[in-house]
């Protein structure tokens, strides 16, 4: 059985309808933009796909969402990393939001590291504005997804799609109001998160979810180093080494290898005809002898292009 609810009113986008019904659109942006963060950092459970045809303006005080077919899911911990996130690049502190990265497992694992900080200190420079501190979404988006590619990053997927709604919702924003400022009506929202975070019931829930993630199984470790040193003990300790290539460096890896294969063979072919022509032959197949002198020159021609290429890749 599908049971459905008829909610009156017209879309955001709708700017004409507004203006007609005498709203106040800067009031209107303002309360889509509180209640769609306020489903992400309150509830942790967002409409992914808010574009015009699914918020609806039922009055100047009342936003209905609609069309939950696509949703987003954010687990505290990624509330808080997506939060920290957020304000430190709007902070401009580039050491914190590195931090947040890292913690993230995005960069864990990036071998150029300071490269890899001046990019991200530019990108923060281009994304903030001068005026009042606001954020581009859609550049820091684009900045963001630009920046992954280049060093073959990760972006874990509930990142890229609160990433495209929140694009959605500042362009509705700045639609209905030009002069609208994401991060001026985020901050009263974020010191209200912080403000649920530190009552009584959630530091607890806090508290518990730690003890059991980090320190319940330092209570495993006497067993644990026990067993270890009994198996090495018994010369039955095993060690397992896995070494992953990013694709960059198993492209250069299979160059390499190429280069090599194909310098062997060709040096192979060097020495042979050398020791043909220079081998002692019966007047037979004496008469074969230019082979080996054509097959010399051909392969150290080979050799002078294969090296000359070599120098024009570097």
């Amino acid at each position: 059985m599908l049971v459905e609810e008829y909610i009156p009113g017209i879309k955001l986008s709708d700017v004409k309808a507004m203006d007609e019904r005498g709203w106040d659109r800067g009031q209107v942006s303002k309360l889509g933009t509180e209640a769609f963060l306020s489903q992400i950092m309150l509830h942790g459970f967002f409409q992914a796909d808010p574009h015009p045809g699914n918020i609806l303006a039922v009055d100047e005080n009342h936003i209905a969402f609609i069309d939950f077919g696509e949703i987003g899911y954010l687990s505290e911990s990624r509330l808080v990393y997506v939060g920290e996130l957020l304000v430190s690049i709007n902070k401009r502190d580039t050491y914190r939001a590195m931090a947040v990265l890292y913690d993230m497992g995005i960069i864990e694992n990036l071998d150029n590291m300071e490269d890899f900080h001046e990019d991200f200190a530019d990108l923060i420079e281009r994304v903030s504005s001068s005026s009042i501190g606001g954020l581009d979404m859609k550049t820091l988006r684009a900045e963001m997804m630009e920046l992954a590619y280049r060093y073959q990053l990760r972006m874990p997927a509930y990142m890229t799609s609160l990433m495209k709604a929140l694009i959605t919702v500042e362009g509705l924003g700045k639609k209905l109001d030009p002069s609208f400022n994401f991060t001026e009506v985020a901050a009263p929202l974020a010191s209200k998160v912080y403000s649920e975070r530190l009552k009584p019931e959630n530091v607890a829930r806090y508290i518990k979810r730690r003890y059991y993630q980090d320190i319940k199984p330092l209570g495993e470790m006497p067993a644990n180093f026990n067993r270890l040193i009994k198996n090495t003990g018994e010369g039955r300790l095993q060690m397992t080494i896995q070494v992953d290539f990013t694709p960059r460096a198993s492209r250069k890896l299979t160059q390499l290898i190429s280069r090599l294969s194909l310098s062997f063979i060709l040096t192979g072919v060097l020495i042979g005809s050398a020791l043909i022509i220079q081998a002692n032959h019966s007047d037979r197949v004496s008469e074969y002898a230019f082979l080996g002198v054509a097959g010399f020159g051909l392969a150290l021609l080979s050799l002078v292009i294969f090296f000359i290429g070599s120098l024009g890749k570097k």
